[in-house]
């Protein structure tokens, strides 16, 4: 089965070529018998033309209301092949210098259908030639003498509009079964990052589960230790830290199975950009207790622009945080209006070393590592996220090699 949005490519060419053949064969019976001097039989070719006519406008319906498929490209190759034959049989068979034109049916069958049904199409027109070749109504030139000049002529024209139409069929043809081809390779590229994010949740998964009892295990031992006589204050300044660390590590845990329960439940909501990246930056600056100079903010362009958040949304840019401040700070967060094409742009810069040049192309599986600050799954998972709602994630260097930029599109609500 060919994919429905390449059938309608395909359709779309065919009935191109027939209106344009369809024009053609009017504009022949309008010169026909004042400037080529040849009286053609009007009632048998009208029919087959207006029989065109009628094929062109139901492939037209058939693709605006989506119920077209193969068979309507096997169809309407056939009935060209049927209706250029019978235009030939009226207009002198295989006498006729523009029966080449049988070949065209042929170029489109090789183009768009299997191989079975292309050999059927081209030996039918091989049967359809060799029939004319003796049944046929004669052509009646009112001037014997120029019939030789009259054929080269013809000739000539069936070359012209053959390797035309062949031409602009094949390019146009070719150039969309390499649309297809790049978007199949781009889901499976996109079908293995999916299949790497899920490992990868589920051995977080199985992480965050496993973490518990270690971490009760610490909780209790630092309780035990500090039942201990003479134990002094730096001993127990040590064990205040290892008991901070330890709560903080749960309440990460907690907040893993806090944030998948939100996003199954809240889904996507309408939201202001600048509040929300205020909102946003500043509970990452709490949780890692940093000060405000860590991230300067410029949202003057956009920051009324609204977006469809989801709760992932949120994770993703705090990981590209994470990435740019481990890289070096201060970071600067600059937002810049919707384009043209309602794109929101959120650039992240840091002052790190920047990114390797051959890692700014992201990889098949979308993981960048940046050794020796990690291994990339932040970004490949921000980058999902953001893809997954439509936009973009960009990396670069920033000018003269002055760190790393992180440019995320986002879609403007509405």
């Amino acid at each position: 089965m060919v994919p429905l949005t390449l059938v309608a490519l395909v359709l779309g060419r065919l009935t191109a070529v027939r209106w344009g053949f369809i024009g053609s064969v009017i504009a022949i019976l309008l010169v026909s018998k004042e400037i080529i001097g040849i009286q053609l039989p009007l009632r048998p070719i009208l029919t087959i033309t207006t029989l065109l006519l009628l094929c062109n406008v139901i492939t037209i319906w058939r693709v605006h209301c989506g119920q077209a498929n193969s068979k309507d490209i096997l169809i309407g190759i056939w009935l060209d092949l049927m209706c250029l034959t019978g235009l030939l049989y009226f207009s002198g068979g295989a006498t006729n210098p523009l029966v080449s034109i049988l070949l065209l049916p042929v170029v489109a069958g090789l183009l768009s259908l299997s191989h079975t049904q292309s050999i059927c199409i081209a030996l039918a027109a091989i049967v359809s030639y060799s029939w004319l070749m003796t049944h046929f109504v004669a052509l009646h030139v009112h001037d014997p003498d120029n019939a030789s000049n009259l054929h080269l002529s013809g000739m000539w024209i069936t070359f012209v509009v053959s390797t035309i139409s062949i031409v602009w069929l094949v390019l146009r043809l070719c150039h969309a079964l390499q649309e297809r081809a790049t978007e199949l390779s781009q889901a499976r590229e996109q079908a293995l990052r999916d299949e790497r994010i899920v490992a990868i949740g589920t051995l977080a998964a199985g992480a965050a589960h496993g973490l518990g009892t270690p971490l009760s295990t610490m909780a209790v031992i630092i309780e035990d230790l500090r039942d201990f006589p003479n134990i002094g204050p730096k001993i127990e300044q040590e064990l205040d830290l290892l008991e901070s660390q330890v709560t903080k590590c749960k309440q990460i845990i907690g907040s893993l199975t806090d944030s998948a329960e939100v996003s199954r439940s809240a889904g996507a909501q309408s939201v202001v950009v600048g509040e929300w990246l205020i909102e946003v930056l500043a509970r990452w600056r709490a949780m890692r207790a940093l000060p405000d100079s860590a991230v300067e903010l410029n949202i003057s362009e956009a920051q009324y622009a609204t977006i469809v958040c989801e709760a992932t949304l949120e994770q993703a840019l705090v990981n590209i945080l994470d990435n740019a401040w481990r890289a070096g700070g201060p970071i600067l967060v600059y937002c810049m209006a919707p384009s043209k094409h309602q794109l929101l742009q959120i650039s992240i810069s840091d002052h790190g070393p920047g990114f390797i040049l051959a890692s700014q192309g992201c990889t098949s599986t979308g993981i960048i590592a940046t050794p020796p600050l990690g291994q990339g799954y932040g970004l490949m998972l921000a980058r999902a996220t953001i893809e997954r709602m439509g936009g973009k994630l960009n990396l670069g260097n920033r000018p003269n090699n002055k760190g790393a930029q992180v440019d995320i599109l986002l879609p403007v609500a509405g």
